[in-house]
């Protein structure tokens, strides 16, 4: 009996070891799994912090070529832009307004009726002075008419006042705002051709300065059209 107890003994002793043993190989492999995590966690943010510094490096080098080169950032160029477009816009007025009076005349100018006459010549007036006050069928007057000429508001006057323009009136009419509207047309070119080239000196796009006003070309002359 006391040798099966020695025996009974020895044999727990070994299952201890054993389940010590275990114990231990199972912390050991845990330990290496969280290093291993550890490690794996470090390594990633060794990686973002690296690229990191190449994203700073590249805007920073960026930063340099484009000072170098005189490209104002983003901001500065989408302010600049704004800068230019709004003084385009300011300085294309009055050729909106000479364009959409000259637009008025040729829709409904041409026509050899009463209404015609009149449109042809409110339009005509305006594209003199856009400023003028005169409306389709009201007398036009040195108080309303700007600086229309007496010689221009006696003809509109006998329009009102049943009058017909005759065809020469008509056409002569007709080819002075046509000369008029072209002289018009070509300063506004000249605008925005000479904003197009600022734009590009200040190393910004011109496509988002120079939005054209130009719209229709003025017609061309009879031995021109001919040609």
């Amino acid at each position: 009996a006391e040798i099966h107890q020695r025996d009974d003994h020895l044999r727990m002793q070994e299952m201890m070891q054993a389940l010590k043993a275990i114990v231990e190989s199972l912390a050991t492999v845990a330990s290496l799994s969280l290093k291993k995590r550890e490690l794996n966690l470090q390594e990633k943010k060794d990686m973002a912090t690296v690229e990191l510094l190449r994203r700073k490096e590249d805007r920073e080098d960026m930063e340099v070529k484009r000072t170098a080169l005189g490209i104002p950032d983003p901001k500065q160029a989408s302010s600049l832009e704004n800068q230019l477009r709004d003084e385009v816009g300011t300085q294309s007025k009055p050729f909106e307004q000479v364009r959409d009076a000259y637009g008025r005349i040729k829709s409904v100018g041409k026509a050899a009726t009463a209404a015609g006459d009149m449109a042809l010549l409110v339009g005509y007036m305006k594209m003199i002075d856009p400023s003028t006050g005169v409306k389709e069928g009201e007398y036009a007057t040195a108080a309303n008419a700007g600086s229309i000429s007496q010689k221009i508001r006696a003809r509109y006057n006998e329009v009102v006042n049943g009058a017909k323009l005759t065809e020469d009136q008509r056409k002569d009419f007709l080819a002075r705002a046509n000369t008029l509207y072209a002289s018009h047309y070509e300063s506004q070119s000249g605008l925005e051709g000479q904003y197009a080239e600022l734009a590009k000196r200040k190393k910004v796009n011109p496509e988002n300065v120079v939005l054209t006003r130009l719209g229709m070309r003025p017609d061309l002359p009879p031995e021109l059209a001919k040609a």
